[in-house]
């Protein structure tokens, strides 16, 4: 599930498919009451005869973006066909066809949101058969990409996105934040006592801070649970 403000969105998809150990793609669903009822949120999308394989809902504002296929399952289950981006800026409303994907391998993708400009950016790991994964950012909806400088055999994890719409990174060794304007992205202060992150929760705070729940791994290598505030 991702929210959006007080909206829940997910994918639901076909439980054989996902049965046989490779996830097919699914249509988005839509939740304005806490999950209490769920309304389909891709007409457009099906009307082309595409299925979403991933999506990544702004925290704020209405836009969602999503990464669509053909719904061919010889074509799913031979790997991920060629995808294209997507997008909708009135929560699943209505959709369009954005800019080109900067490689032909797409990993995982994050949407975040600036409140105090109403920027919406978006963040995507991405690569192909020659070059690793690389982190890229595009502050206008797939139109244009910007490249993270640093690179390494081992691609950040997207864990979230901060108040200011730049994306917390888990990197092998430190939490970073990259706005994709930066050359590269610039630590983020960690809780002692904690190694590798494994997963996380942002929750935004009134002045711009942002309340961060982060599981991993200690010294010893035993999962944690830690708490922290990151200020503005």
């Amino acid at each position: 599930l991702s929210a959006q403000g007080t909206r829940l969105y997910g994918v639901i998809n076909d439980g054989m498919l996902a049965a046989s150990g490779v996830v097919p793609p699914g249509r988005l669903v839509a939740s304005d009451d806490g999950g209490a009822t769920w309304r389909l949120d891709d007409a457009t999308l099906a009307a082309h005869n595409l299925w979403i394989y991933s999506y990544a809902a702004a925290p704020g504002g209405s836009t969602i973006f999503a990464l669509v296929g053909p719904t061919d399952t010889d074509a799913i289950e031979n790997g991920t066909p060629p995808l294209a981006l997507w997008r909708s800026d009135d929560a699943g409303a209505s959709w369009t066809a954005a800019g080109a994907l900067p490689a032909s391998d797409q990993g995982a993708m994050l949407a975040g949101y600036n409140a105090a400009t109403g920027q919406t950016l978006l963040y995507l790991i991405a690569g192909d058969s020659y070059n690793a994964p690389r982190l890229f950012a595009s502050h206008d909806g797939g139109a244009h990409w910007t490249t993270c400088s640093e690179q390494s055999s081992t691609a950040p994890s997207l864990l979230g996105a901060l108040p200011d719409g730049s994306a917390l990174l888990n990197t092998p060794s430190a939490l970073e934040a990259w706005d994709g304007s930066a050359s590269a992205p610039h630590l983020v202060a960690q809780p002692s006592g904690l190694g590798s992150v494994e997963t996380a929760m942002l929750q935004p705070q009134p002045g711009g801070s942002m309340r961060v729940w982060l599981v991993g791994d200690d010294s010893q290598g035993i999962a944690v649970y830690e708490y922290a505030t990151l200020k503005p």
